[in-house]
């Protein structure tokens, strides 16, 4: 799990990146925001309701699309409307192997909080 604080002033090119895209490329939603090109989703982030000035965060990017930067402007439009609805912490869950997240996440700040693992041990059955 990752958890990030807002603070003011903090990250504002991402912000500046986010805005400088036409809000045509954007499809907002109650808790969800989605980035679109010819009226296909391509990425989308969404979040749970507010308890506390706190959220999660679900961040998702069509395969094809990764490493282009849709990532970074869900991110900061997210962030930013997050931050006027008065949200200080965030939370999100990611696999630790997925390094492209990661380094998404840690250019906005996000800091890890804590890990899980998780091992399965299998049985094997009587053949029979």
């Amino acid at each position: 799990m990752i958890v990030r604080s807002l603070k003011k002033g903090e990250r504002r090119r991402f912000f500046e990146f986010a805005r400088s895209l036409e809000d045509g490329s954007f499809r907002f939603k109650e808790r969800s925001i989605e980035i679109v090109q010819r009226n296909k989703a391509l990425g989308k982030i969404t979040w749970d309701s507010v308890e506390n000035g706190k959220t999660s965060i679900g961040v998702f990017v069509v395969r094809s699309h990764r490493g282009k930067g849709f990532g970074t402007a869900l991110m900061a439009k997210a962030l930013h409307k997050l931050k006027a609805e008065g949200i200080k912490t965030i939370e999100l869950g990611v696999d630790g192997n997925n390094l492209l997240a990661l380094k998404l996440y840690r250019k906005f700040g996000f800091e890890v909080h804590a890990t899980h693992f998780y091992i399965a041990k299998l049985c094997q059955q009587n053949a029979r």
